[in-house]
């Protein structure tokens, strides 16, 4: 074992880049994960890229050695896009300040390296568990796959050539949210992106409960469709698209029934409002007890409340922006 984890770190040295902004706490804990590895002499760096903070963070990056830079008011893309102009390593390990690294992270990911099509290696980052909520959500999100060709890998948890990275312009720095789907989906369409479940990262950032859920989700909608315009359409993600606007509109239907129409119909939109969660309950109940099976279908309801808010919000926000550029065309053609 040591002979193929020397022979891996010998071909690659790694550039570990974190973006932060005011988690001194998360930011220690992940820092001292890395120097914990197995085979720490593999990384050939390790870049904090903070995002303004006004606490100690920047001190807690300082004391493990760490190479900061500090560019304020940039977006999570931005600052891992900085952190990678500045690696001097051949691959790139992404990891989020509120982490850890797993002992084996490092070797477990170069190995797959010698595959000269793969380009990106990485896997669902793992949830610690500490409520039901959290539970319920990691049992169906991050179900064992072991090592397969996916279509994404999350940016907390991945590994990715350099050369490559910067082929496709890294992260596209104007998108909120999503920036690793749209990454991985431009990727994808000339290499490999692998999935390994031996690639460990803990994740101490998930949600605990409902409220934190839905805010999170919320968030992580807002930039979904921004990614499509970004990376063209992908089927595998129609699904996330197609739900919170099929939620929407037969949320409205029961809305509009109950003021204005006869039952039927409310019945009708009722029906067609709840059957794909029908359908969900009933596929989790051949994989998982009865009372998780429930409770999954309970947060998967609001995941697709969650997800139609950000499309709204997103919406909203394009009209504004819209009804802005307009108002400033008539004030400079009033100008002039």
């Amino acid at each position: 074992m040591l002979a193929i984890i020397e022979k891996a770190m010998d071909n690659n040295q790694v550039t570990i880049v974190i973006p932060v902004k005011n988690d001194e706490i998360g930011l220690e804990r992940c820092l001292h994960s890395l120097t914990e590895l197995c085979k720490k002499d593999s990384i050939s760096e390790i870049i904090v890229i903070d995002n303004g903070s006004t606490d100690n963070t920047t001190n807690v990056a300082i004391s493990y050695n760490a190479k900061l830079f500090i560019n304020k008011n940039e977006s999570v893309a931005g600052l891992r896009n900085i952190g990678s102009s500045m690696a001097t390593g051949d691959i790139i390990g992404f990891i989020d300040s509120d982490c850890v690294a797993d002992k084996m992270w490092i070797v477990s990911a170069i190995n797959h390296f010698d595959d000269n099509n793969i380009a990106c290696v990485g896997s669902m980052a793992k949830s610690l568990e500490r409520t039901y909520f959290e539970s319920a959500w990691s049992e169906f999100r991050t179900r064992r796959r072991g090592t397969q060709e996916v279509g994404w890998i999350n940016s907390m948890n991945m590994f990715v050539r350099k050369d490559i990275f910067i082929e496709y312009g890294g992260f596209n720095s104007s998108l909120k949210t999503c920036e690793d789907v749209d990454l991985c989906y431009r990727i994808s369409r000339k290499y490999k992106i692998m999935s390994d479940d031996n690639v460990i990262v803990y994740h101490y950032g998930e949600a605990t409960n409902l409220r934190v859920f839905i805010k999170k989700e919320i968030w992580r909608g807002y930039s979904n469709l921004d990614g499509i315009v970004s990376h063209k359409i992908v089927l595998k993600e129609l699904p996330s698209i197609f739900l919170p606007i099929y939620f929407l509109s037969t949320l409205l239907s029961m809305l509009i029934s109950t003021a204005t129409l006869p039952i039927a119909y409310l019945f009708i939109a009722s029906t067609l409002h709840v059957m794909p969660f029908v359908f969900f309950l009933f596929f989790r109940l051949y994989q998982t007890k009865v009372f998780m099976a429930l409770y999954q279908t309970y947060i998967m309801y609001f995941y697709a409340f969650a997800r139609s808010i950000a499309l709204v919000q997103r919406a909203l926000d394009g009209i504004r922006h819209i009804y802005a550029r307009i108002i400033d065309f008539h004030k400079f053609k009033a100008a002039h």
